[in-house]
């Protein structure tokens, strides 16, 4: 079994942005990933249309489900690039073109104790 490093760049998600969010003593700096079914935004993307789950609210949490494919290039020092889970079912029922339009939205490379890793370059 091997360990990753993981960098995801939030931002790609559909309709995240960063945002001043007022908190009980102060102003905090936060991302905000929308989570209801309006156009445009991440569950309207990837869940509300079955796209198989992105994001997911449960009991317990919000879910945001991810895939990671194993790339043979070793650019960077990458093993692995990330993106938004899609149902087979969905997948298969996707033109070229919307399959191409899914975004990366990041990467895994082998953990390094030492350091040596290079850092995400977003």
């Amino acid at each position: 079994m091997s360990n990753y490093n993981i960098d995801i760049d939030l931002l790609k998600l559909e309709g995240a942005k960063v945002q001043d969010i007022q908190g009980n003593a102060q102003t905090r700096k936060c991302v905000c990933i929308p989570i209801d079914n309006r156009v445009g935004t991440v569950t309207d993307t990837y869940f509300a249309r079955g796209k198989g789950g992105l994001i997911e609210m449960k009991k317990k949490g919000v879910v945001l489900s991810l895939t990671a494919f194993e790339i043979r290039d070793d650019k960077d020092g990458q093993s692995h690039l990330i993106k938004p889970h899609l149902s087979r079912e969905f997948y298969d029922n996707m033109t070229e073109a919307e399959r191409r339009q899914v975004r990366w939205i990041g990467n895994l490379r082998p953990w390094n104790p030492d350091g040596g890793n290079k850092g995400g370059n977003w």
